[in-house]
């Protein structure tokens, strides 16, 4: 029998983002026979994304930057490879010392490094410069589409390999959409998710009922907007989002940032097609009216929600269609690609 892969993957199993919940599918679906699985747990919070299935590394909310870092050097001693995908919070430093200690390191680029007009990952680091340096420190960097891969000009260590997300089980149900009441937006409540212009977006449409998911900065100034088809609800657990998914008809992002977002597998795998911008490689998974609609620009997105209301679309095969999308990305599919690469790098 093969000795198990210690792996420390370090993302909070107990607080809802995209990347933490990556990680908990990722530990979810891993081979336990195969894997001696670690994660990150933030503070003492309850709300946990997993129950009491594996081993964790506390994060303390007082100095969290610190106190995270901390973690990940605890795990030098324990554990054979760490997959990091919080560029933001992991110190240099941190994955220097990490490397000396023989650990392997390897992380995923799911955002913008192509079009700098836009946000983008590049300057979160200051230049090109630091953002080079940073991601050479790892052993290895993937790209999670084709279009990260194709289209990067930049001479950091991304691997020719791409290492797909993919999504829950647990969101896939059986229901299709036939017309178009229901709206839901899912995403951090600031500017570069477009939370903005979908409060402008909704006066066009006062007949739809737009459903908000998220918290963040811009929080207030959208609890202070009174209009009647806008319903707000702050941050939902995974079984919450799921139970309100199955009333919603469409999924709409104004997002310019991200190289794919995991609510569009989300809403997918529950038969609610997204409407999106024509960015970053989204194209390779939306087939623009098939399972989905591409926008070019913000007019776009008004067109095709109208093309949808009076019917010019068959809603409800592009809902099955979506299903199917997701069912072609589901994290028990997906996994085995994880596994190869957490053997290549470690052996």
């Amino acid at each position: 029998m093969k000795k198990r892969k210690k792996i420390l993957l370090a993302g909070y199993l107990n607080y809802i983002n995209a990347q933490n919940i990556n990680c908990v599918d990722i530990a979810k679906s891993l081979d336990q026979t195969l894997f001696d699985i670690t994660l990150l747990r933030l503070g003492n919070n309850q709300n946990d994304l997993i129950k009491n299935e594996f081993k964790f590394y506390r994060v303390s909310k007082l100095f969290m930057k610190i106190s995270y870092n901390i973690s990940l050097l605890r795990a030098v001693f324990s554990q054979q490879i760490i997959y990091i995908p919080k560029h933001q919070m992991t110190y240099s430093l941190t994955l220097k010392i990490i490397k000396f200690f023989g650990v392997k390191i390897f992380t995923t680029i799911e955002g913008n490094i192509i079009h700098k007009s836009q946000k983008n990952m590049i300057d979160n680091f200051n230049g090109e410069d630091n953002f080079v340096q940073y991601f050479k420190l790892f052993n290895k960097v993937f790209p999670i589409t084709n279009f990260i891969k194709n289209n990067n000009e930049i001479d950091f260590n991304l691997d020719n390999t791409v290492l797909r997300l993919g999504v829950s089980d647990f969101f896939f149900h059986d229901k299709t959409s036939f017309k178009v009441k229901n709206i839901i937006f899912i995403g951090n409540l600031n500017k570069s998710k477009g939370i903005l212009e979908l409060l402008d977006f909704v006066d066009s449409f006062p007949n739809l009922m737009f459903h908000i998911i998220g918290e963040g900065e811009l929080k207030k100034e959208i609890l202070k907007v009174n209009k009647k088809n806008i319903k707000f609800y702050g941050k939902k657990n995974r079984t919450e989002l799921a139970q309100l998914l199955r009333h919603m008809d469409i999924n709409i992002s104004f997002s310019k940032s991200e190289g794919f977002s995991k609510t569009i597998l989300e809403t997918a795998a529950s038969g609610v097609p997204s409407i999106i911008y024509n960015l970053f490689g989204s194209n390779e998974y939306i087939v623009n009216e098939k399972n989905g609609f591409l926008a070019s620009d913000f007019n776009d997105f008004k067109i095709i929600l109208e093309k949808l209301i009076i019917g010019e679309y068959n809603l409800r095969q592009i809902s099955n269609n979506a299903r199917l999308l997701a069912d072609k990305n589901k994290w028990s599919d997906v996994i085995n690609e994880w596994e190869k690469i957490i053997y290549e790098i470690t052996n």
